[in-house]
């Protein structure tokens, strides 16, 4: 038996040149717009019979250059692990970047470790995600290198994300993985199935056509957003965000190359436009005159790998 557990805190977002350093010019660092902080810690362990079980505590920091199209990373952290026998120090490096182009996201990153006898080896590995249609595909290639005394050894794994029902999402993934030297467990291929249970309605309900009936509320009532079908074209959708005490509503998402698209006021209180939306999963954000990016309060609310909160709605 293995489990986990997890958490992760998020520093807010910081304007690259709201700190004031010289060296934050746009000619210095042209490629990003803000940074932020990530602090997790991470504990994991595993049973098996007949043997002593293992620990491992992971507490790891971050630093984040974001745009909306790239990120880049960089941090570390120190791992203490009980191997079944004996307590273990290990440092490890973690760095990355990813880039974003429509519905795919390349990512690669590189985890750097001194052992406790002091052998150093590294983790590289590319992800690729990539929507099509109602499902998301991913892939994962890694390499492992440096160790002592071992020859190098790679791993690769597929999977397939896709909608059970409205509220449901299933995984089914298949590939191979490295041995885990902290806490000697081998290596081994594998085949998963798992489920994702949203915490609130994800995806559009049959009720969304009823959204122009909706009458204006105040702002404190929260964001809502509707995507509708128009009837000139298959892929061409009405996106209708409620906010009627803002002066202006922009939304952007996988479906506009994640730029900014500014809504228009309808004389019901309702910003809307007309954007070309596929069929299946689609990630956004809303922001009001000017302000922070955020999540409809209607839309399920989900943290990439590079530490954005973004919506996730299920477009039929």
């Amino acid at each position: 038996m293995q489990g986990l557990l997890s958490g992760t805190r998020y520093s807010k977002p910081i304007g690259i040149h709201e700190i004031g350093l010289p060296f934050t010019k746009d000619y210095y660092i042209p490629f990003f717009r803000a940074m932020r902080g990530e602090a997790t810690l991470t504990a994991t362990g595993s049973a098996q019979e007949g043997l002593m079980p293992t620990l491992h505590f992971f507490p790891q920091a971050r630093l984040h250059f974001l745009d909306l199209q790239r990120g880049m990373w960089l941090g570390g952290g120190f791992a203490r692990t009980f191997d079944g026998e004996e307590w273990r120090t290990t440092l490890l490096g973690d760095f990355g970047g990813w880039l974003r182009h429509g519905t795919t996201v390349v990512a690669v990153t590189a985890h750097p470790q001194q052992l406790q006898n002091g052998d150093l080896m590294s983790d590289l590995d590319a992800t690729v995600d990539h929507t099509l249609g109602a499902v998301s595909l991913s892939g994962i290639v890694g390499w492992r290198t440096g160790q002592a005394e071992r020859v190098d050894i790679g791993w690769v794994s597929v999977g397939a994300t896709f909608a059970i029902n409205r509220r449901l999402l299933a995984t089914a993934s298949i590939g191979n993985y490295p041995a885990d030297l902290l806490q000697r467990l081998p290596g081994a291929r594998f085949f998963s199935l798992s489920v994702r249970l949203p915490s609130r309605s994800a995806f559009p309900r049959r009720d969304d056509r009823a959204a122009a009936s909706i009458q204006p509320v105040s702002a404190s009532d929260g964001v809502i957003l509707r995507i509708a079908n128009t009837d000139s074209a298959r892929t061409a959708r009405v996106v209708r965000v409620r906010a009627p005490a803002s002066e202006r509503v922009e939304i952007m998402a996988d479906f506009t190359e994640w730029q900014p698209v500014t809504l228009v006021r309808t004389p019901e209180g309702f910003w809307e436009t007309t954007l070309p939306v596929g069929r299946g999963q689609h990630r956004l954000n809303v922001r009001l005159d000017g302000g922070d990016w955020l999540v409809p309060t209607n839309v399920a609310r989900v943290t990439d790998e590079f530490g954005g909160v973004v919506g996730l709605v299920l477009v039929r």
